[in-house]
Formats: structure tokens, sequence, C-alpha cells
């Protein structure tokens, strides 16, 4: 392998910051399909499964198991939704439902059903679908 000597104010990325970007997706949650590049994602992805959610909205007493997840449900009281589509009117109060609206755009449905044939954009449209393969009833809105 060729070697190659970097100017000293040149910093090459962390390895586990470039698993990022070529898809490398390690750790595995072994209570849904969720996968992560990085040990500290999956930390926190797993608190989403656990039954502790001390972090509660004022307004409506919706409970998270991270902080994070709280700020962001805030705006959805406020009406905020500085996330906007540069392809439609589309606006969110949180970024990851840009980044997976933005998917519906490029057609891209990387949520496959590996029972049947069923793609979808969205996690939450796969979550519904596999329920038609157990015969478990969705939960209505209250």
């Amino acid at each position: 392998m060729d070697q190659y000597i970097l100017p000293a104010n040149i910093h090459l990325p962390k390895k586990k910051h470039l698993k990022r970007h070529i898809g490398e997706r390690p750790h595995k949650c072994n209570q849904c399909e969720y996968t992560s590049s990085q040990a500290s994602n999956m930390k926190k992805h797993l608190k989403t499964h656990c039954a502790e959610k001390p972090h509660k909205c004022s307004q409506c007493n919706h409970e998270f198991s991270q902080a994070i997840h709280l700020m962001d449900h805030l705006k959805t009281h406020t009406g905020e939704k500085p996330h906007k589509c540069n392809q439609c009117n589309f606006a969110s109060a949180i970024k990851g439902n840009l980044k997976t609206h933005l998917k519906t755009h490029g057609g891209e449905k990387s949520n496959k059903c590996k029972l049947c044939n069923f793609s979808s954009s969205y996690t939450s449209s796969l979550k519904t679908h596999l329920k038609t393969h157990t015969g478990k009833k969705s939960k209505k809105a209250h």
C-alpha cells in the first residue's frame, strides 16, 4: 500500500467517523432493525426500548428516554418547523423527519419487508405493514 505524507495542517477523519460514510453499520439492535456505525449511537438507541422515560413534556405528559427527543417534541407545541424541504412545502420540527421525507423525492424505499415485497421510505410504514404478517392490531390514536 502506498503511503503519503500529508501537510501538518491536514487531518484525516477518524475511522469511526468514516464508517458513517461508507455505510458500515456493525452495531445491531437485538430488539429491532436499528443499526449504527457507532457504539455510542447504539447505546442511546437502546434507551428507547427501556421502560424508563424520565424526560416528560410539561404540556402533554408525553415521555421520552432521551432529553434530545423531548427538546424536538417541544417544537411541535410551538409550531416551529425550522427543517424545510427544498423540493416541496414539507417542513418539520424534527430534522430526522425531513431526512426521511427527502427519501420520498428520490424514490428510495430502504425499509423492506423480509416476508414479502413491500417496501417504504418510512420505518413507521414498515412497522405497520409487519403487523399484517403477525395478525397484531395497530394502536389507535387517542
